[in-house]
């Protein structure tokens, strides 16, 4: 049964992560990257180094603004639309691999992880990606009140068989094992399709939920 450190790679060496107390660290035996996971439960695995990083992304009100709209349920019928394609076309037998590219705030990303933890019994393992450390903030709160599975878990009731996890991260390099992904996830994102293709194991699928022409109308 593959768990999160089966999935994640240091973004900057390309080494396996491992935890280590409240950080993620790679196994780089020349100079360890180490990545605190933060209080929500989120980690932010974007390249350091860079002073942009602290603007990336969608910032605090953005995040906020479509998670206002998107909570009064109008776009639920396309997370639900998109958990029906990913439980009719994808391959898998015990476990799920689901890898979310651009989740932004989590909110498709919890829907569908709920969706498809109500239909099967199998183990379900979610990594969601997105620039904004705020937008995946919120995600790494919402998963937490769902009772899914997470880094900062201490609920004994939580799902066993899913686990939920959000991190900050380059849609472009997403700091992922190859081959490892039953499903590739993008929603109204920025598509890297070679960069994502890299992730999809044997027999895998990408499901792109894209904005049409009159989409902000």
């Amino acid at each position: 049964m593959k768990n999160i450190f089966d999935v994640l790679v240091c973004p900057v060496c390309g080494s396996p992560l491992i935890r280590s107390g409240g950080s993620l660290v790679c196994k780089n035996i020349n100079k360890s990257h180490t990545f605190d996971i933060a209080s929500s439960g989120y980690v932010n695995l974007l390249p350091p180094g860079k002073k942009k990083n602290s603007h990336t992304g969608d910032n605090r009100d953005m995040v906020r603004s479509r998670l206002d709209f998107l909570s009064t349920g109008l776009y639920d019928k396309i997370s639900d639309s998109v958990a029906e394609l990913i439980l009719k076309y994808a391959s898998f037998d015990d476990e799920l691999v689901l890898l979310d590219s651009g989740c932004g705030e989590g909110y498709h990303t919890c829907r569908i992880c709920e969706n498809l933890s109500q239909n099967v019994s199998s183990h379900i393992l979610c990594a969601a990606f997105d620039a904004s450390k705020h937008a995946v903030e919120k995600g790494a709160k919402k998963a937490e009140k769902n009772g899914f599975d997470s880094l900062i878990s201490t609920n004994n009731d939580a799902r066993k068989n899913t686990g939920v996890y959000f991190f900050a991260g380059n849609i472009f390099s997403l700091p992922v094992s190859s081959n490892i992904a039953n499903v590739v996830l993008s929603m109204f994102a920025p598509i890297d399709y070679q960069g994502l293709e890299r992730l999809i194991g044997d027999n895998g699928i990408f499901v792109v939920a894209a904005s049409g022409q009159n989409h902000l109308i």
